[in-house]
């Protein structure tokens, strides 16, 4: 029993080459996905934080325009419960700034963070 086989050498680079951009556009995809989703980062403000401190939920920033300072577009900032007095300016950065409800769901969260704030 003889068995042939046709082996197209141009359909073989034409189906190498599709698969291969394939591959590439999605390794594009997960590297801009992956560096858009890592620029938006979170800073913690508390009372009882510092000012040296990085701004992590147990290293917080003890003012609210500290955290600005080190936020870029997009970044938020989530203030603990308290009393916050300071003037405040945003430095033409678009922050999402909240209670730490935004991440409790916790509505005392909002009636016990209070900002007397001037921006």
């Amino acid at each position: 029993m003889t068995i042939f086989v046709y082996f197209d050498l141009n359909l073989f680079k034409l189906l190498f080459m599709t698969y291969l951009r394939k591959i590439f556009s999605l390794i594009i995809i997960i590297l801009f996905t992956k560096s858009s989703f890592s620029q938006n980062r979170i800073f913690y403000v508390s009372n009882n934080g510092n000012d040296s401190n990085n701004g992590t939920i147990s290293s917080p920033i003890a003012k609210i325009q500290t955290a600005i300072n080190l936020a870029n577009n997009g970044d938020t900032v989530i203030l603990a419960r308290g009393i916050y007095n300071e003037t405040i300016d945003l430095q033409g950065k678009i922050a999402f700034l909240s209670s730490q409800y935004y991440i409790s769901k916790d509505t005392s969260d909002i009636t016990n963070t209070i900002c007397k704030s001037s921006v």
